[in-house]
């Protein structure tokens, strides 16, 4: 099902998306998704799971496999209609929910068990709409529910290939960490990737902090 409801001006990825012939992302389960699944060896049938930022649904999709009701929430509606169209959307689709719509002004009157954010709160404007993300975020979760994270740092400047990524809006080294120090971390991690995508095959760097975390009941 396909709840649409627009907020404003599309995000910046929208541009990647609607010039990129094939997917700008790859298909396969972020890191940090993948090791929360295998590292607890979860069956996730029955919990519910915020996918907040699902782009092209790789995670939406993984998570649907092992079992999740999963809301997939982005502002592109080209992304997810991408999402769609790959081939296990029609297994799981009973499973998934999407909504197009700004992730500030997405709220819902229930809880997650599992809420995933992977590569949204650095292409927001600034540091206090990452804030708003994060709190929105651990409000959501619901008693010893789970966030996954993963976003860029500001110890390197956004790559000249992506120069809609406003450095105003990365977290400092560690304030990740800190942001959820009245939580369970379970994983963190900072560390330098090197990545390219399909519209520019430039190969450039970001530094990424991704966190795992339980709610302290």
């Amino acid at each position: 099902m396909v709840i649409e409801i627009q907020h404003g001006l599309m995000n910046s990825y929208d541009d990647e998306y609607n010039c990129s012939n094939t997917l700008f992302w790859d298909n396969l389960p972020a890191k940090f998704v993948k090791l929360f699944v295998e590292k607890n060896l979860l069956n996730l049938k029955g919990c519910k799971v915020l996918d907040l930022g699902a782009g092209e649904g790789k995670n939406t999709i993984y998570l649907a496999k092992h079992g999740a009701k999963v809301d997939a929430v982005d502002i592109s509606q080209e992304a997810l209609r991408r999402l769609t169209l790959l081939p296990e959307y029609e297994v799981y689709k009973s499973q998934i929910d999407l909504y197009n719509i700004d992730a500030l002004d997405f709220n819902s009157d229930q809880s997650y068990d599992l809420i995933v954010c992977y590569g949204l709160i650095h292409a927001l404007d600034n540091k206090r709409e990452a804030l708003c993300i994060i709190n929105k975020l651990k409000k959501l979760a619901n008693e010893a529910g789970y966030i996954i994270i993963a976003t860029f740092n500001n110890l390197l400047p956004p790559p000249s290939v992506q120069p809609y990524l406003k450095v105003d809006a990365f977290l400092d080294s560690d304030e990740l960490k800190r942001l959820f120090n009245d939580w369970t971390i379970l994983e963190y991690e900072e560390s330098i990737i090197t990545e390219t995508h399909s519209t520019s095959n430039i190969e450039h760097q970001h530094s990424i902090s991704r966190l795992i975390a339980k709610k302290n009941v």
